[in-house]
């Protein structure tokens, strides 16, 4: 690993830790949000000549702004999504434009400025063509219209979770990070889903011990005797974090036979996400 991906794993680890601390008070926990902002900006202050390279720190921004969404810290949140959007990297922002609106949606205005940014960043990949009803609500939302009863759109605006088109193939590719930063935590499945096992399963893989995990622990202890490879993933990452070499390597030999027999849907990526993991 290079000494600039493993300063930005500390980073992280560091961020995590201090926000996994907000069951102490509110005195508290506005401490330990000065101390996780200073350190982001420090961090990021010591990488400036040339060190961090401007689509690693947007990642960093979308990563911290969901984690401070996860404990509801909406300002921090937009703030570092704001950050995210200002960057000036060729990916596409249409994840950061939706949760910008999802955070503003009380404020017409605000949502329709951002609005024409998101059919921007919406036209420029085919991929997002699925995204169309969620446009269009938005635009009927801004804009006072009615929409046909057969529309496809919510009132939820968390309705849309923007997943890539190639989220497997980032995973294939061990873009660990840059797929983990495309899924919203509030949008997961219950513990009962796959989808939190998945997150827990990059969240290891990107921040290491760093961080205390949930969704697996929650899926395990409703389902203790569960054989899919939902649960197979979860004993790989909970045997990770107790730092348990053998029964890991037994887990990831386990679970990549359960995927392995789920012919019938593509999980290589995930085959390749579990043999990575490793002590």
């Amino acid at each position: 690993m290079k000494k600039t991906d493993k300063n930005h794993v500390r980073l992280i680890t560091i961020i995590l830790f201090m926000l996994s601390l907000n069951v102490f008070g509110k005195t508290n926990f506005q401490k330990q949000v000065d101390v996780i902002e200073k350190g982001i900006l420090e961090e990021i202050q010591k990488q400036t000549k040339g060190k961090m390279s401007e689509e690693r720190r947007f990642h960093l921004y979308i990563l911290a702004a969901k984690e401070y969404q996860q404990i509801s810290y909406d300002e921090k949140a937009i703030e570092y999504f704001e950050k995210a959007f200002k960057s000036k990297v060729s990916n596409n922002k249409f994840e950061v434009l939706t949760n910008l609106i999802a955070l503003h949606w009380q404020d017409k205005p605000k949502v329709k400025t951002y609005l024409k940014d998101l059919e921007k960043e919406w036209k420029k990949k085919p991929g997002l063509a699925k995204f169309e009803p969620y446009v269009t609500g938005v635009k009927a939302y801004v804009n006072g219209e009615k929409l046909a009863k057969d529309h496809a759109w919510t009132k939820g605006i968390y309705a849309y979770t923007f997943l890539e088109d190639n989220f497997q193939q980032l995973i294939e590719e061990k873009k660990f990070k840059i797929a983990l930063a495309q899924i919203n935590p509030k949008s997961l499945d219950n513990p009962n889903g796959n989808s939190g096992a998945v997150y827990d399963l990059l969240q290891s893989l990107v921040y290491k011990h760093g961080k205390k995990l949930s969704h697996c622990v929650q899926l395990l202890k409703k389902y203790p005797k569960a054989s899919g490879y939902t649960a197979q993933i979860c004993r790989v990452v909970i045997a990770y974090q107790k730092s348990d070499k053998a029964g890991l390597e037994q887990a990831k030999k386990k679970a990549i036979e359960v995927i392995n027999k789920r012919k019938k849907y593509n999980k290589e990526h995930l085959i390749i996400a579990v043999s990575e993991l490793s002590l």
